[in-house]
């Protein structure tokens, strides 16, 4: 949770950096005049400037900021089945796991938006229908299935080299679950321009599912499309 809360305090202290709107990367990919580029031309530009790495950076700091709070059920499982002396190590894995997968899927995620045209990045337009799209995938039924399959649990071996193992498999597999459940959040706040403040909304709409026993997801639906309608608000006219 220290972790967690460092993490937070990057993200309030550089917004711009640490919230990973797609337009951090709108002045780089932007091409020279007459000039067209295509998928793979972007991804280059992206990679040369840095831009790319830097996003990547505001999203591994996302990552670390949110995720962690969400797997404080997980995590207490994982130190009640371990012993005192491993427990430590034992939740080091677990974490690796977990938050390789989110890290993973990033890379996956924001290295495809790297590829796509600067006026698509950078049209509020875009992040709106992100966050409508967020909004839809609350209301489905693969949404609820993924939620619930994050309140798994798994046996862990109680020591040595299995013990290891098994924990790291355990992150894995919440990590895979929270990214089926939460991907489409994720996404919307990595496509669009917002502050802190927008990802600790979401981050305290997940809690809300992940922690209650009767989780509303109209409600959530309803907030992330509230975000998209603010977005479309700020469009100039």
């Amino acid at each position: 949770m220290l972790l967690s809360a460092a993490a937070w305090l990057v993200m309030a202290g550089d917004g711009h950096a640490a919230h990973g709107g797609a337009h951090a990367w709108a002045l780089c990919l932007a091409p020279a005049p007459g000039e067209h580029r295509g998928f793979i031309d972007n991804l280059q530009a992206a990679w040369r400037t840095g831009a790319l790495s830097a996003v990547l950076l505001a999203w591994a700091t996302m990552t670390l900021a949110m995720m962690p709070p969400l797997a404080v059920p997980p995590i207490r499982h994982v130190a009640a089945r371990s012993f005192a002396m491993r427990r430590d190590r034992a939740i080091g894995g677990f974490l690796a796991g977990m938050l390789g997968v989110w890290l993973l899927a990033g890379l996956v995620a924001l290295t495809a938006l790297g590829g796509l045209p600067v006026a698509l990045l950078s049209d509020k337009r875009a992040a709106a229908a992100a966050f409508l799209v967020a909004s839809a995938w609350q209301l489905t039924p693969m949404k609820r299935a993924a939620l619930l399959r994050c309140h798994r649990i798994v046996p862990l071996a109680a020591t040595g080299w299995c013990a290891d193992r098994d924990c790291l498999r355990y992150g894995v597999i919440h990590g895979v679950d929270c990214v089926a459940s939460c991907w489409a959040m994720m996404l919307a706040m990595a496509v669009g321009t917002h502050g802190p403040m927008v990802a600790l909304g979401i981050l305290l709409v997940a809690l809300h599912e992940q922690w209650s026993a009767r989780a509303r997801p109209a409600m959530s639906a309803v907030l992330l499309a509230g975000v998209a309608l603010l977005m479309l608000a700020r469009l100039p006219v």
